[in-house]
């Protein structure tokens, strides 16, 4: 099925495609790690990445979103290529559509996050944007700070609209190994099959900074998509590709993270407001960023996986570069979802293949 937009919803995907075929302002860049501690017992909060830039060329964002760009162009442009699309990719579609039709009211419901709590502005990301445009269920880290201010959210409204947080769940969201980078995940979105896809990072701000003397995006950041990316390579080894996205999100910004495990590439965007200063609605999302959320986390849809442009760099991440024992931690051993002691004692009760086992409470 080949669904177009209506007129208003045409203008937002074509502008939307436009921005995020510029590359300045949505632009990727290659990372490369110069050293790191992640082959030490750290956890995320005291991890250590210091990175290099490669300096030469801005990728911009959909040349790693090859399949989703073709998609979208079909949405607008009558004389674009025909795309034949699958189920998934026409659910996911239609969610866009319906974001967009109701864009208005997803910018207003997320322009109160001045005055929201973390967690509670985290729980407004997950009911109006992570499962309006993509994963319908979500799991909360169950030690989040002021978690218990709200309340267990089998039972609780969003912040915003008052509607019920169907889908959510506040459970263990550890990830990783006693020995290596290892810690717990602000939220953890779940596949239709109960899979963890994707991490969320929810931030009060974000620290771009380039060069040997300082981390991008914060070390947290990217030690969090480097081990969230090789779990997700040893619990699916037969995906297209290994380009896996980790989103950091603050009240104003969005940054993604990829790395692909495989090809040992570390890419991240630029960062991305979340809202359109040059608006006179201080409530209008910019639709490229929405557009980009859509593409990241439906990335196991329309992911193209590292572009060749990008391999031809040679830029690799050279992550742990010859230190066999911990990559190997990395490939077979991470876990997800387990208990851990003390960081002295090793971790147990792992989760099958990364499906995570949890009980929803208050579905009736």
């Amino acid at each position: 099925m080949n669904s177009m937009a209506a007129s208003y919803e045409k203008s937002l995907l074509k502008s939307a495609v436009e921005q995020l075929s510029v590359g300045e302002g949505t632009g990727l860049v290659l990372l490369k790690v110069i050293y790191s501690n992640g082959h030490l017992n750290s956890s995320f909060t005291e991890s250590f990445c210091e990175v290099e830039l490669e300096p030469d060329t801005l990728f911009y964002f959909l040349s790693i979103f090859r399949r989703g760009a073709l998609i979208i162009k079909n949405l607008y442009d009558s004389l674009a290529e025909n795309v034949e699309q699958s189920s998934g990719e026409e659910q996911a579609v239609q969610k866009l559509l319906s974001f967009l039709d109701n864009f208005g009211a997803h910018g207003r419901h997320l322009a109160s996050r001045k005055s929201r709590s973390e967690i509670e502005w985290t729980l407004q990301l997950c009911k109006h944007l992570f499962q309006e445009l993509g994963s319908d269920e979500f799991i909360v880290d169950e030690l989040s700070r002021d978690l218990g201010k709200v309340g267990s959210l089998e039972y609780r409204v969003c912040p915003c609209c008052q509607e019920r947080l169907i889908g959510g769940v506040t459970n263990n969201t550890y990830i990783g190994h006693r020995k290596v980078w290892n810690g717990r995940l602000d939220v953890v979105l779940l596949g239709p099959d109960g899979n963890a896809v994707m991490p969320i990072n929810v931030e009060s701000s974000l620290e771009i900074k380039y060069g040997r003397q300082s981390t991008v995006g914060k070390a947290q950041t990217i030690a969090q998509s480097v081990v969230f990316s090789y779990f997700i390579k040893k619990v699916h080894p037969n995906l297209r590709n290994f380009l896996i996205p980790t989103i950091t999100i603050t009240k104003d910004e969005v940054l993604f993270t990829f790395y692909d495990p495989v090809e040992d590439m570390l890419i991240q965007s630029e960062s991305m407001n979340l809202f359109d200063a040059a608006s006179d609605m201080p409530e209008q999302l910019r639709i490229d960023t929405v557009v980009a959320v859509w593409l990241v986390l439906n990335y196991r849809l329309f992911g193209s996986g590292v572009c060749l442009d990008m391999i031809e760099t040679g830029y690799k991440a050279n992550f742990l570069a010859g230190k066999t024992e911990a990559l190997n931690i990395y490939n077979n051993d991470l876990e997800f979802g387990v208990t851990i002691q003390s960081e002295s004692l090793q971790s147990f009760a792992c989760t099958n293949e990364g499906v995570y086992k949890r009980t929803v409470k208050g579905d009736k």
